[in-house]
């Protein structure tokens, strides 16, 4: 994860002054300022104010035009407590969830890229069979009815 800002006296006087900070090496959101401050002190001048000049691997909702999200240092908290991958955070929390890694563990179900995919996952999984008889079984509409038990963001399923 990686935000580039620009030095804001310089970006008002027409310069681009800009620093990328790799987020992954930066523990806390005071890290985080303490690096800037060194920064902005290393330019010569004084200089107080940034803006974000561009981001990466960083969800868009936790970036604003001048700085980080505070609830940032929650998501990257998250990421590092869990095993599972930074993409199943964003969902998780996409759905309105907090960034809790344990609860976040304790609800993921997996990853399909459909409800018919994702029942047969499970029915896999669980060495459930399917019913069978002369009868012909609308394998959309059971997937539809099973994946309704779950909610589900970019092919990510939680209970």
């Amino acid at each position: 994860m990686d935000i580039t800002l620009y030095s804001l006296t310089d970006y008002n006087a027409g310069k681009l002054v800009s620093e990328t900070f790799d987020l992954d090496l930066i523990d806390s959101k005071d890290e985080y300022l303490e690096a800037i401050a060194e920064w902005l002190e290393g330019i010569g001048e004084p200089r107080e104010e940034w803006i974000v000049c561009d981001y990466e691997g960083i969800p868009s909702e936790l970036v604003g035009e001048y700085d980080l999200d505070n609830s940032f240092w929650d998501f990257k908290e998250c990421i590092d407590a869990t095993h599972l991958d930074a993409e199943v955070v964003e969902a998780w929390i996409a759905l309105g969830n907090e960034p809790n890694a344990t609860k976040l563990e304790d609800h993921y179900a997996g990853y399909a890229e459909t409800d018919l995919k994702f029942f047969e996952d499970y029915l896999d999984s669980t060495g459930e069979e399917p019913p069978t008889g002369l009868f012909r079984i609308d394998w959309e509409g059971s997937a539809s009815d099973f994946a309704s038990g779950y909610i589900e963001h970019n092919g990510h399923y939680f209970y």
